[in-house]
């Protein structure tokens, strides 16, 4: 896996998304034109509202993965719910057989802090934050819109 760490992309949004100690105020890991995985974080609206679209696995299941849309606005996925932190502003996508977390942030200020492991269709880690850093394997990542593309 490649590391990325404190990397900031300024593109003039007053919020921004804190994905493993890298600001910007939009990222896309994977590509939502394809079949496999695909996570994406944009700003919609005048107040800048935190939003997540994409197409996730989990290690060990079959399928066409999960798909999330305007999370978490919109309903959750069949098998899933939105679980809403108790102590802070933030939301977590919980799979309802087995409490896992498949992906969650929390708010702070201006920032959004986006904490996921994300698996590709054949059960491969190929991203990972942790607080200091974000971890990418062989996969598509951009980071802002008009930023840096890492194409695998």
């Amino acid at each position: 896996m490649n590391r990325i760490i404190d990397c900031i992309i300024n593109e003039g949004s007053r919020h921004y998304f804190d994905i493993g100690s890298t600001l910007c105020p939009y990222f896309e890991i994977g590509s939502q034109s394809g079949t496999d995985i695909w996570l994406e974080g944009l700003l919609v609206g005048p107040d800048e509202e935190y939003i997540f679209n994409g197409r996730l696995f989990i290690p060990g299941i079959a399928g066409t993965g999960t798909v999330i849309d305007n999370f978490p606005k919109s309903p959750a996925p069949q098998g899933w719910y939105i679980r809403k932190h108790v102590d802070e502003e933030g939301y977590d996508l919980v799979r309802q057989s087995s409490e896992e977390v498949l992906f969650g942030y929390k708010t702070i200020g201006f920032t959004c802090f986006v904490t996921t492991n994300l698996y590709s269709q054949n059960g491969i880690l190929v991203a990972k934050t942790t607080p200091t850093s974000l971890d990418v394997g062989s996969i598509r990542l951009r980071l802002g819109r008009h930023g840096i593309l890492f194409a695998a």
